[in-house]
């Protein structure tokens, strides 16, 4: 459901629980509502209704969001969703022809858009593979503005599940206690089960025997005294199943959420002087997974596309290639020390 100045959108709400039926996971619905919530608003500002648009207020609307700081990516996305609902509109009858269609900026557009007037995007920035080493890592984290020992661990576990189960933000806030109590730190090859924060799939999650047992550990002593501090102060507090808890503020005794995770890591990783983000783990575990798969002659592509849940083995390539890249490099450097630098001879023997 989504509410402009207090009124609800009927068709844009009709169309997001369209998207929920066909199965959506609920980190995309959360983004399209977002996207239809501040084209509704930037209409309304403009005495515009939605029906009765046209190209000029979607490119006006691009570039609203381009001056508040959004990236290109961002703008993409946006008005990917905008565009998306304008054929949907379309197929339902309630507009009869598109306003707009997407064109990149080398001309390409979709055919189902022709006749319809173009708006140009920008063209998106290709993100590129920050892998952390260890050693920033534990900076960042050294930097992290904790007073309590729970607090901190709870920051390192949060980020090391990342770094170690290649899960992404959304993914480590919903992991909860019942999924880690069952199992026995001895057995190297045990998992969990998790909904992809992309597709809303159950997927099968491989968890490191050291992880297991840091993380029960936590349960058993921090999480527990954190619990009954929190129902001291509160007699009808019921903790939620998740295993990551905010120990102070307005959520306090809630779990923590996705956009927490990443705006503390991104503040700790500027007070350590890196620039880092906390999906950077995740490309730490791919580039990780595909460096041991090379190093074992096995299908590198495949095996990193099923650790890190990829629908497609195109979207593992950029780990792939890393690798491949940093490999080149190595070799290169030993052939350059080893060949050309031999040992020093004495031109003027004594």
């Amino acid at each position: 459901m989504i509410l402009v100045d207090g009124l609800l959108a009927m068709e844009q709400s009709a169309w997001l629980l369209d998207l929920r039926i066909r199965g959506c996971s609920p980190h995309t619905l959360t983004s399209y509502a977002k996207t239809l919530a501040l084209w509704l608003k930037a209409l309304a500002a403009n005495d515009l209704h939605w029906r009765n648009i046209g190209s000029g207020a979607a490119e006006r609307f691009s570039a609203m969001l381009t001056r508040e700081g959004c990236a290109n990516g961002t703008v993409r996305l946006r008005m990917i969703h905008i565009q998306e609902y304008y054929r949907w509109a379309q197929v339902k009858g309630h507009i009869k022809t598109l306003p707009f269609h997407l064109q990149r900026n080398d001309g390409v557009q979709s055919k189902k858009a022709e006749g319809s007037p173009p708006v140009k995007l920008a063209n998106k920035t290709r993100r590129s593979v920050k892998p952390q080493t260890r050693a920033d890592f534990d900076k960042v984290l050294a930097a992290t503005p904790r007073k309590t020992t729970s607090l901190l661990l709870r920051d390192e576990l949060i980020a090391e599940a990342a770094r170690y189960m290649g899960l992404r933000r959304s993914e480590v806030a919903a992991l909860r206690v019942d999924q880690f109590e069952p199992l026995n730190p001895s057995n190297k090859t045990q998992s969990i089960e998790i909904f992809s924060a992309k597709s809303g799939r159950l997927d099968s999650v491989l968890v490191p025997a050291p992880f297991i047992k840091k993380v029960q550990d936590f349960i058993s002593i921090h999480r527990v005294a954190m619990v009954e501090g929190f129902q001291t102060r509160d007699a009808d507090y019921e903790p939620p199943p998740n295993i990551f808890l905010n120990e102070r503020g307005k959520r306090r005794g809630q779990a923590v959420s996705p956009d927490y995770i990443g705006e503390s890591w991104r503040r700790s990783s500027v007070a350590a002087g890196l620039d880092t983000r906390f999906h950077d783990h995740r490309s730490s575990f791919g580039t990780n997974a595909a460096k041991a798969a090379r190093l074992a002659n096995a299908n590198t592509r495949a095996i990193v596309k099923e650790l890190l849940r990829h629908k497609h083995e195109h979207t593992s390539e950029i780990y792939v290639k890393f690798d491949e890249l940093q490999s080149d490099r190595l070799i290169r450097a030993r052939i350059v020390n080893d060949g050309c630098f031999d040992a020093p001879t004495q031109e003027h023997p004594e």
